[in-house]
């Protein structure tokens, strides 16, 4: 049997939370889905129940800011498997690096089709899977350079498989526009590059040094033949220690 899963969708908008609701429902076994039109009333909720995987929750609340209301529920025993999904008509730089700083798992704009909700959905839940089974953690650091459409950021590995890596970045706040999606990362390994596609699929504040910085995972699209070369034999290196 699969998974069911519990959410918890909190919008001013009823035809908003109607809508994904809906769209969640005819794709996921869920067991139980919560409809909240204010941050008061979801904190009611996410204090009551035992569990809960999805929070999706839309940038602008009536009651009180998001981003503070997401940090008071992280703090909580039923979040503390919790999915964080960041919904609003705005895509500009400083709602994505504010989602950031607070550690939300994905954002859809609105508005949204049921192909984007379940594509970021299955995302998280499979690809986190499958990079705890199959990662191999840098005991040194290895040079990472990560591009956007309009900027670039030298940054350090943490982690990386064949799916996806870990990085440690400066913050994400050059150009403008949507940042929060398809990337390149590039590896100097000997003579060469290897550059892959990407796509940001998470965001989290690294708290472990003073100076700002965030952890960003991305997951591999479609690695051309030569850079999976590259990348399974810089692998083996790493596992082997060489």
């Amino acid at each position: 049997m699969s998974k069911s899963y519990t959410a918890i969708i909190i919008d001013g908008n009823n035809i908003s939370r109607k809508t994904l609701s809906s769209v969640i429902r005819q794709n996921y076994n869920m067991r139980d889905i919560y409809s909240s039109s204010c941050a008061r009333e979801a904190s009611a909720v996410l204090r009551q129940i035992e569990n809960i995987d999805w929070i999706f929750f839309n940038s602008e609340l009536a009651d009180k800011d998001a981003f503070e209301f997401v940090k008071e529920m992280q703090g909580l025993k039923s979040t503390e498997s919790a999915h964080y999904i960041l919904t609003s008509s705005d895509s500009n730089r400083e709602i994505l690096l504010k989602a950031a700083t607070v550690g939300v798992h994905a954002f859809i704009v609105k508005p949204f089709t049921p192909k984007i909700v379940i594509g970021k959905m299955q995302k998280l839940i499979g690809n986190k899977a499958q990079r705890k089974t199959r990662r191999v953690d840098l005991f040194e650091a290895f040079e990472a350079t990560v591009h956007f459409k309009e900027a670039k950021y030298p940054s350090v590995l943490m982690d990386i498989s064949l799916g996806g890596c870990m990085i440690k970045s400066p913050v994400y706040n050059q150009g403008g526009g949507m940042i929060y999606d398809k990337a390149k990362i590039r590896i100097p390994y000997e003579n060469t590059i290897i550059s892959l596609d990407a796509e940001l699929i998470r965001l989290e504040r690294d708290t472990s040094c003073e100076e700002p910085k965030i952890l960003a995972a991305f997951l591999f699209n479609d690695i051309k033949e030569k850079y999976a070369r590259s990348l399974t034999d810089f692998l083996a290196k790493i596992k082997t220690g060489r």
